[in-house]
Parts: C-alpha cells; structure tokens; sequence
C-alpha cells in the first residue's frame, strides 16, 4: 500500500434512534473504540442525514461524518479536516440512477463515484453494499433467512440473499462475530475458509455513563417495576421467541406456583400486537409489560435491578445481551442454539428455546435458587473479561491493514488472531 495514511470510510446509513436494535450498538460501539486508537488510519463515517447525537458523542479526534445522501451527494458536517474538504466540500455521484427508488438494483453499482473519493478501504458493516472499485470489509451479521424463511416475505427473502450472496462474494474479506456463524457462512456461500474472520465483540454498555443509586430508584419509580422481574431486552421480531416465553410464564404459574413478572424492551414493531394478544389471552397483562425503547442508562439499571436475564432467541448470529448482562453483573438463562453459546459458555443456564417446558424449566431454577444464580453471576463476571471492544478494535483494525497490505502491530495481529477476545479460547 502506498498511503501513509489509510482512509477508511465506516458505512452507517442509520438512523441511531434504536429502530434498528443490536445493529445500532455495534456501529457506534465500533467506531467508538476505533476512535480511541492511536494510529494513521482516518475514519469517514458516511451517514445518510445531519449526524445523530448518537453518532457525534463517539466520534474520535481521527474520524468524521460526512452526509452521503440519496442520490449519492456528500457533504461535510465537521470542519477542518476530511478529504472531502479537500475536494470541495459537496459531491455528486455521475451516474444517479442506482440510488433512486424502490425499483434500484441490489445491490447497486457505484459507477465510480465512491473509488473517486480516495477511500483506501470501506467497511459495511450491516446487511448492505454498494458494487464499487474500493477493498471492502462486510458484516453480514447472520443468514437468519436462510435457516428461518418462515420469518420473511418472498420480498424479503429474495432481497436478503441478494444483498448477502453479493457481498459475501465482493468483499474482500467477511467477519462472523461467532465461530458458529464462520462455519454457516462457508456452508452456506461456499467461502474460502480464510476469507472469514471471526471477531467477538464486547458489551455496548461499557461505553454508557456510570449510573448512581439515583438512577436505579428513577427507573423502578418510572416504569413501576416490582421488587423481582426477569429482564428479556429484545425487540419483539418473530425469530426473538417471545410467544413461547410468555407461555412459559404461564407455565411456570401453573406447574411451579411462581408468580414472575417480566419485562421486555425494545422500539415498538409490527409483530409486538401478536405478543401482547398472547400476553392477554393467558391473563398475564399484569405482569408482562413492554416498556419500549429505553436509555442506556435506563438499560443498565435494568440489568442491575432484575432477578435474572432471559434470552429464550430462536438465533442469533452474536450475542450482545449476555455480554451486557454478564458486564452489568446479572444471571442469565439463555438459549442453547447457534453462536449463544460461545458467548456464555458455562455462565448461563441453558435451555431449547423451542420448548416451553425447557425455558419454563430454567427460569424456575434460576428465580428459586439463591446460591446458582448468584454462581451465575460471579461466573458472568468473570467470562465478560475475555471480551473488550479495546481488543475488538484492534482486531477489525488489524482486519483493515490486512486487506489494504498495510503493516500491522503485534496487537492488531494478535487480537486479529484471538477473535478479537483477550486471549485465545477454545470454542465450547
């Protein structure tokens, strides 16, 4: 590589308000750390309107955003020192038509504009591409369609795999952020191996403020919480499990005689009417609530106040509420499918999402014995330490100048090496 300076654009067309759940947190997570790391890289994030709050808190002193709106027009929204400014400030794509309409192909074709810019490299890193000259890294996240059609419309379908088998096949190189999910991803798309990364990623909250007592006292006053609640933070999408854990609750009514109030998180959807219809129907109105799309320091109060954590996911391609939950000290009974349980490993109380007598089954003993759960915990704290988004960083960086041929540190290449995980561990 040529540069001294690799240019590194982050693709983050999102709107930070918690619509697009786990995916917001990764982004911001992962520009953040990067941010923090000395280093000549320069970062452009490249947003589709004026920057989010979200977005500027975790901006570092060697990136800035820059608005790349439809039909491909880019500007600066921080001065002093981007290549955008250097040339000119305001950019227009030549060739408008792939950026237009419903009726766009996907993915769509650059026609050079994004190589014209002077990127050395461009990460997308959720479920979207644009075709260009540029080096990519992608993030497909999982191929939940693919093992779950039942959960999407034709559309929806043929719009994934398209967007997928594209990206798997144009990027340079492609991260998993499970080893499960390397292994579906070579399956699936028939990868080389070595052209899938595994990286781990640490807990969001490790960047929210430090919340005080005060804060605690807010939250139980604000959403009425009950002295002991079991915690599922999850936007209620299909394959996220939530009618069968509700009829766990009732099952563990009936079998057991508990009486556990549960709440649920996450920015209203569609699909949340057909939870709350099951909710009424078992007469469980009283005690499980949805409370909407809350603050970071609100989440984190959640996780300290709550008996437990459920996670009763029917897939998933990482794991970020155990390694919240685990980072914010709280038990967690947790789903035994796909990538869940290289992130909790001994530390959870595992159960098959697919039987309400097996979560049913978990939770009880979760709620009712004081010594396991709080073995859960003490186990939750310390398995937490093997992910940091320090080491992620260093990893996805060291990810960077390997594609671009750029020399890498010693702990780029470790970190790289490990997953991104503090020290290198063998899946379980």
């Amino acid at each position: 590589m040529s540069s001294e300076t690799p240019q590194i654009a982050i693709y983050a067309h999102l709107s930070f308000d918690g619509s697009s759940g786990g995916i917001e947190h990764f982004v911001l997570s992962l520009i953040r750390a990067l941010g923090e790391l000395d280093g000549p890289e320069r970062y452009t994030i490249l947003t589709s309107n004026p920057t989010p709050e979200a977005l500027e808190a975790v901006l570092g002193p060697n990136q800035e955003a820059v608005i790349h709106r439809d039909p491909g027009v880019v500007t600066a929204t921080r001065a002093g020192r981007s290549i955008f400014q250097r040339l000119g400030g305001v950019f227009k794509s030549k060739d408008e038509a792939p950026y237009k309409g419903r009726e766009r192909r996907i993915p769509p074709q650059d026609q050079g504009f994004l190589s014209s810019l002077g990127f050395d490299l461009i990460h997308f890193p959720y479920q979207w591409i644009i075709q260009s000259d540029v080096p990519t890294v992608y993030n497909p996240h999982d191929l939940q369609h693919r093992h779950h059609p039942e959960f999407f419309s034709e559309d929806e379908l043929d719009t994934r795999e398209k967007i997928h088998s594209s990206a798997c096949r144009l990027a340079r190189a492609v991260v998993a952020e499970s080893s499960w999910g390397k292994v579906d991803l070579v399956r699936q798309y028939g990868m080389t191996p070595d052209k899938v990364h595994t990286i781990f990623r640490g807990s969001p909250t490790e960047s929210y403020d430090a919340i005080q007592e005060q804060d605690l006292i807010d939250a139980k006053q604000q959403f009425g919480l009950p002295d002991s609640f079991a915690l599922y933070p999850a936007q209620a999408w299909p394959h996220k499990n939530h009618i069968r854990l509700v009829e766990a609750i009732k099952l563990l009514e009936d079998q057991h005689g508990v009486v556990l109030p549960v709440v649920f998180t996450g920015r209203p959807n569609d699909y949340q009417a057909e939870v709350q219809k099951k909710i009424d129907e078992l007469g469980l109105t009283e005690r499980v609530r949805f409370l909407g799309y809350v603050s970071s320091t609100e989440l984190r109060a959640l996780y300290k106040l709550c008996r437990f954590v459920v996670f009763p996911s029917l897939f998933e391609g990482g794991g970020f509420p155990i390694v919240e939950a685990f980072y914010e000290g709280a038990a967690v009974a947790c789903s035994a499918i796909t990538s869940l349980p290289e992130y909790g490993g001994d530390a959870v109380c595992s159960f098959d999402p697919t039987s309400v007598e097996s979560i049913a089954s978990a939770m009880h003993r979760v709620e009712s014995d004081e010594g396991y759960r709080d073995g859960l915990r003490d186990r939750g704290r310390e398995r937490v330490k093997q992910f940091s988004w320090e080491q992620t960083a260093h990893a996805y960086r060291g990810l960077y100048r390997h594609v671009l041929g750029y020399p890498q540190s010693e702990q780029d290449r470790l970190a790289l090496a490990n997953g991104g995980r503090r020290q290198a561990v063998s899946q379980e």
